[in-house]
């Protein structure tokens, strides 16, 4: 059971990213209308490139989740904590992108 919920949460945290990155595709943005500071700061810092911040964000989800596999086979219980609270997080995220 542990198992499932475990990959249940990272399927929320993967899905919720790519969510965003389509939203970023099909409604740009620039560093003035970025809600997310770090992300504002990305874009000003690399002119405006919108696609190196999706490879960007991309590219450290998939880390995240390599990371959260690797501490699942070591420390189930922390992985399992770390893991259900990025997915409220990410939770989080997808409400404020549809309802914020």
């Amino acid at each position: 059971m542990k198992r499932v919920f475990f990959e249940i949460c990272l399927l929320i945290i993967v899905a919720v990213a790519a969510i965003d990155s389509y939203i970023n595709l099909r409604y740009p943005v620039d560093s003035s209308q970025e809600l997310n500071p770090i992300a504002s700061y990305i874009l000003r810092s690399t002119n405006e490139d919108l696609a190196f911040l999706i490879s960007l964000k991309l590219f450290t989800t998939a880390i995240t989740a390599i990371f959260l596999q690797h501490v699942y086979r070591v420390h189930k219980n922390y992985a399992i904590l770390i893991c259900g609270s990025l997915a409220i997080v990410q939770i989080f995220v997808l409400a404020f992108l549809f309802w914020g």
